[in-house]
Protein backbone atom coordinates (compact mmCIF):
# COMPACT_ATOMS: atom_id res chain seq x y z
CA UNK A 1 0.00 0.00 0.00
CA UNK A 2 3.25 2.20 0.31
CA UNK A 3 4.51 1.75 -2.78
CA UNK A 4 5.63 4.27 -4.64
CA UNK A 5 6.00 7.24 -2.69
CA UNK A 6 9.18 8.68 -3.77
CA UNK A 7 9.57 10.94 -6.93
CA UNK A 8 9.68 8.83 -10.12
CA UNK A 9 12.08 11.57 -11.06
CA UNK A 10 14.85 11.08 -9.02
CA UNK A 11 13.51 7.21 -8.07
CA UNK A 12 16.78 5.04 -9.07
CA UNK A 13 16.24 2.04 -11.07
CA UNK A 14 16.53 -1.49 -10.21
CA UNK A 15 20.34 -2.78 -11.31
CA UNK A 16 18.81 -6.10 -12.63
CA UNK A 17 15.97 -3.94 -14.51
CA UNK A 18 15.25 -5.36 -18.44
CA UNK A 19 12.87 -2.77 -18.60
CA UNK A 20 13.88 -0.17 -21.40
CA UNK A 21 12.69 3.85 -21.53
CA UNK A 22 10.28 3.35 -23.17
CA UNK A 23 8.79 0.27 -21.48
CA UNK A 24 8.86 1.72 -17.73
CA UNK A 25 6.84 5.20 -19.76
CA UNK A 26 3.93 2.35 -20.75
CA UNK A 27 3.92 0.92 -17.02
CA UNK A 28 3.92 4.52 -15.38
CA UNK A 29 1.04 5.20 -17.36
CA UNK A 30 -1.21 1.83 -17.09
CA UNK A 31 -0.49 2.45 -13.84
CA UNK A 32 -1.80 6.02 -13.16
CA UNK A 33 -4.70 4.56 -15.79
CA UNK A 34 -5.59 1.43 -13.27
CA UNK A 35 -5.24 4.67 -10.28
CA UNK A 36 -7.79 7.20 -12.19
CA UNK A 37 -10.21 4.08 -13.18
CA UNK A 38 -10.44 3.17 -9.29
CA UNK A 39 -11.05 6.72 -8.02
CA UNK A 40 -13.60 6.79 -9.94
CA UNK A 41 -15.39 3.57 -10.08
CA UNK A 42 -14.83 2.31 -6.33
CA UNK A 43 -11.01 1.10 -4.65
CA UNK A 44 -10.44 -2.51 -5.67
CA UNK A 45 -13.07 -2.39 -8.80
CA UNK A 46 -9.14 -2.89 -10.74
CA UNK A 47 -6.56 -5.18 -9.47
CA UNK A 48 -2.94 -6.74 -10.27
CA UNK A 49 -3.87 -11.03 -10.48
CA UNK A 50 -0.74 -11.07 -8.26
CA UNK A 51 -3.29 -9.65 -5.70
CA UNK A 52 -5.56 -12.78 -6.28
CA UNK A 53 -9.27 -12.89 -5.99
CA UNK A 54 -9.24 -14.76 -2.41
CA UNK A 55 -8.05 -13.05 0.37
CA UNK A 56 -8.92 -14.21 4.03
CA UNK A 57 -6.33 -11.78 5.50
CA UNK A 58 -8.33 -8.60 4.54
CA UNK A 59 -9.29 -6.22 7.40
CA UNK A 60 -12.59 -6.91 8.54
CA UNK A 61 -14.36 -4.36 10.82
CA UNK A 62 -16.40 -6.45 12.62
CA UNK A 63 -15.38 -5.61 16.23
CA UNK A 64 -13.60 -1.75 15.42
CA UNK A 65 -11.82 -0.11 18.40
CA UNK A 66 -12.91 2.88 20.37
CA UNK A 67 -11.83 5.98 18.60
CA UNK A 68 -11.22 8.25 22.03
CA UNK A 69 -8.42 9.89 20.97
CA UNK A 70 -10.03 10.89 17.49
CA UNK A 71 -13.83 11.30 17.88
CA UNK A 72 -15.69 13.34 20.66
CA UNK A 73 -18.48 11.06 20.38
CA UNK A 74 -17.14 7.92 21.14
CA UNK A 75 -15.07 9.57 24.46
CA UNK A 76 -16.37 7.64 27.51
CA UNK A 77 -18.91 9.54 30.06
CA UNK A 78 -18.16 8.50 33.55
CA UNK A 79 -21.41 9.10 35.60
CA UNK A 80 -21.09 10.20 39.61
CA UNK A 81 -23.88 8.81 42.38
Amino acid sequence: MLMGLGDSQTAQSDLFSQLSERESGQSERLMQTLDQINAKLGRGTLRLAAEGIHQPWRHRANYPSPRYTTQWAELPVAHAK
